[in-house]
């Protein structure tokens, strides 16, 4: 009797949508219980060390203790700052240099221009980028 040996690979196609980036966007309510640093972690997840997990925030800045908090203090994450008038210079040439994953806290309204744009350079860098935007109350009603 003959063994037969079986190897299931994945098609190209396949292989492409698995490793295929995209973009994720999320509205936080000022005053909202969650904060952009609390998706750190989820990037994480999807990176799987691979990758430098990158935060564009004009923000606080982070520290050791927060890492530590999310379980991050052996990750590799760099925060930047980021204003209105560079946010996208700084997102594409990191969606382009293809070695990290981004959190990007947006300033103002995203264009569908500058959405599709993100979308495409994410699709063929594989990276994955998160934009959240933050509202106060009476804009978000």
């Amino acid at each position: 009797m003959q063994q037969l040996s079986l190897s299931i690979t994945p098609s190209h196609s396949m292989q492409r949508r698995a490793m295929a980036g995209s973009v994720t966007e999320m509205i936080i309510r000022e005053g909202s219980a969650i904060t952009p640093m609390q998706l750190l972690p989820l990037l994480f997840q999807c990176n799987q060390g691979q990758r430098w997990l990158l935060w564009l925030s004009p923000h606080a800045k982070m520290n050791k203790r927060w890492l530590q908090s999310l379980g991050l203090d052996q990750a590799p994450v760099v925060q930047l700052d980021s204003q209105a008038h560079n946010q996208m210079q700084l997102c594409l040439q990191a969606i382009e240099a293809g070695n990290s994953h981004l959190l990007v806290e947006w300033h103002g309204p995203l264009s569908s221009a500058q959405r599709q744009q993100l979308e495409h350079c994410a699709r063929h860098s594989a990276t994955e980028v998160v934009v959240i935007q933050r509202r106060s109350d009476h804009l978000a009603a």
